[in-house]
């Protein structure tokens, strides 16, 4: 071999090496810009799946979590047949459509779009319950928008089966059910026994239970998809815990959405409302995340709130897992709507359902709502030893003791200078706050003893409202019960 030989072949070699570990560079940790919230005309949206998935393109969306309604309905009956007498008012949903052609139609979006992932889910109201009176004209159905976002389905069954109410009919609470189906049973059998061997009288008293206890096996059948009826007032967080749940039985993400939002409205004369419902994050376990950033005024998020709450509850291990935060951008194609308003940024290795799945499902994303001042990107929020051999990002947890250092770079995404607003929180705590220009560069120094657990999370904000809000760093904090 020559010379020559010699030197192309080194060529190529090194230009392959450095071609791949480029790549490697490049995927490992990517940013991918994705939505979560989204509603199609499978529910209350204007634009078809194909649609939404076009104008995310458009805005270099790469991650799409779609969250059609699973069920919009409401039902108000006479009682004691409340369950056959009654007046219903229902909207489309994935349910009413078909699960089967929503799931269909993503995976076949899927197949065609390699640029883009488009990832099932749905909006679910677990359970709400009526006040007040039709005679009296204050009849009102409470939290019938107190919503969670399930995502990451794997077929049409799991959304036919949700424990939600009006969900059609479910074997799931056959056996909680059972025994007030089975009295009704038991005084239709004695009433028909009393027809067919009672006296006039008799028969025609054996005739009229026997009609009345039919219609009571009815109304009463164990096959609901739920345990609590729209009557029952008392059911608490129980209904929401159970689908959190069957979530996690599932292997389904659970996001509770817009926990602050006030919600009023009328239908048909009706009242419709959903009061905010934060104290509800703080009664339920085990759901992944909230939506901390969407078009409404969001507090909980802020130092010491809520949020700083559930996590200090993880540390002390009051909790199995860390909740994390997402922006959700409830999008409905209406004209004043921006697809790309409120974005969940995932940090991941590739484009795939399963790599979008796990960075959130491990907290490895950032939410972020644009303004008129621009975007802001966290290009790097990183806790490192003094020596910056190991280091632990969003999501992560680092052994420390003794000093170490906490990295943030931050920037506004089309290189422009803005004046923003830095706060930085430990255990709930306002670590640093200040006001910056981006693009901002600094490294702040702490300490820790080895058996001190805790965690750093940053807000960054501009003046007119944008803002983003990171998940948390953890040190000294086992995260295997992930």
């Amino acid at each position: 071999m020559n010379r020559v030989s010699i030197k192309k072949l080194f060529f190529h070699f090194f230009s392959f090496l450095s071609l791949f570990l480029f790549c490697i560079s490049i995927c490992y940790g990517m940013k991918i810009d994705g939505l979560i919230h989204l509603h199609s005309q499978f529910s209350t949206g204007r634009n078809s799946l194909e649609e939404i998935v076009d104008k995310a393109k458009e805005k270099g969306i790469k991650a799409v979590l779609m969250t059609d309604h699973d069920v919009i309905k409401v039902e108000y009956g006479i009682p004691p047949f409340r369950n056959i007498f009654k007046k219903d008012y229902e909207l489309q949903s994935v349910t009413k459509r078909g699960a089967s052609e929503y799931i269909e139609e993503i995976e076949d979006i899927n197949k065609r779009r390699k640029n883009v992932v488009v990832i099932p889910g749905v909006e679910s109201t677990a359970h709400y319950f009526w006040s007040g009176s039709i005679f009296n004209g204050n009849l009102t159905a409470n939290n019938w928008q107190k919503h969670i976002l399930l995502v990451g389905f794997h077929s049409a069954e799991e959304i036919d089966d949700l424990p939600v109410i009006h969900n059609g009919f479910s074997l799931r609470y056959v056996k909680e059910l059972t025994p007030k189906a089975l009295f009704f049973l038991f005084a239709f059998i004695l009433s028909f026994l009393l027809y067919f061997t009672g006296e006039k009288f008799a028969k025609a008293f054996g005739l009229i239970c026997s009609i009345i206890s039919l219609l009571l096996i009815i109304n009463y059948h164990p096959f609901q998809s739920t345990l609590f009826n729209q009557y029952e007032s008392n059911a608490g967080v129980i209904p929401y815990q159970e689908l959190i749940d069957y979530a996690n039985e599932k292997e389904i993400l659970s996001i509770w959405a817009h926990p602050e939002s006030y919600k009023e409205r009328e239908i048909n004369g009706v009242r419709m409302l959903t009061p905010k419902y934060v104290e509800d994050l703080l009664k339920t376990y085990n759901y992944t995340a909230f939506e901390g950033l969407y078009r409404d005024t969001a507090t909980m998020i802020e130092a010491g709130k809520e949020w700083d709450i559930l996590l200090l509850d993880f540390i002390r291990k009051e909790r199995n897992k860390p909740i994390w935060t997402v922006g959700g951008i409830d999008y409905h194609g209406d004209e004043d709507e921006k697809i790309d308003e409120v974005k969940t940024i995932f940090i991941t290795d590739n484009l795939s359902k399963k790599s979008i799945i796990q960075a959130l499902k491990n907290g490895r994303c950032y939410a972020v709502r644009q303004s008129n001042s621009g975007e802001i990107v966290i290009d790097e929020f990183l806790l490192s030893d003094k020596e910056q051999v190991n280091e632990a990002e969003m999501g992560e947890s680092l052994k420390v003791s003794g000093e170490a250092i906490l990295s943030v770079m931050i920037s506004e995404k089309y290189g422009k200078k803005e004046e923003a607003f830095l706060t930085i929180v430990r255990n709930g705590k306002i670590f640093i706050k200040k006001e910056i220009m981006l693009p901002f560069e600094k490294k702040f120094l702490f300490s820790a003893g080895s058996n001190d657990k805790g965690y750093f999370r940053l807000m960054v904000n501009f003046k007119d409202g944008g803002k983003a809000v990171s998940n948390p760093i953890f040190y000294n904090v086992s995260l295997d019960s992930k």
